[in-house]
């Protein structure tokens, strides 16, 4: 009997590992953005290289580069920011999860031509955050030179590359380059 449970131990198919991501999307939250975005879908530990996610790891994260949660309305909920990965084509959607509740508030924050494996988003904490490129072309709609924000703001951007300051301010996101 347990030679036989060994053996079927032995040549069953192994489990599948559990992502990095979806522990990170509450189950109503991904409804939420399957239903808003459905030519789009929730990001995956897979979704980066092993080297920028092994990285992400040794420095305290949770090795989903795809997904990070502050505070960004000052309401003292739990808000998510979240890539969202286009099917079929290289596309990036970076939106906002703002807790109302039991509920969520989705606001599209950017939209980039780039396929999800080379963008990553984290955390920015409160404060003053200055442009490190402002007028060196024309703006961008929502790009301002300076942010002095009380709550967190979002960092992204490519890996390796570039970074964006988002911070939520009257209502609207605007962000800040801080490395191009």
């Amino acid at each position: 009997m347990i030679g036989t449970l060994l053996l079927l131990l032995t040549f069953s198919e192994p489990a599948k590992a559990a992502d990095r991501c979806q522990p990170l999307v509450p189950a109503a939250l991904a409804a939420a953005l399957g239903k808003a975005y459905p030519d789009h879908r929730l990001p995956r530990g897979t979704d980066q290289d092993e080297f920028n996610i092994r990285r992400n790891i040794k420095t305290g994260g949770t090795g989903c580069l795809g997904v990070a949660h502050g505070d960004f309305n000052g309401d003292r909920q739990r808000d998510t920011a979240v890539l969202l990965a286009a099917k079929g084509k290289g596309e990036t959607l970076l939106v906002a999860a703002l807790r109302e509740g039991p509920s969520w508030r989705l606001e599209l924050v950017e939209t980039e031509d780039v396929g999800i494996g080379s963008k990553y988003v984290d955390i920015v904490e409160p404060g003053e955050h200055e442009s490190r490129f402002f007028g060196q072309s024309p703006p961008e709609p929502n790009e301002v030179k300076t942010i002095t924000s009380r709550t967190q703001g979002i960092a992204t951007g490519m890996l390796e590359s570039t970074m964006r300051f988002f911070f939520r301010v009257d209502g609207r996101w605007v962000f800040v380059w801080i490395s191009d």
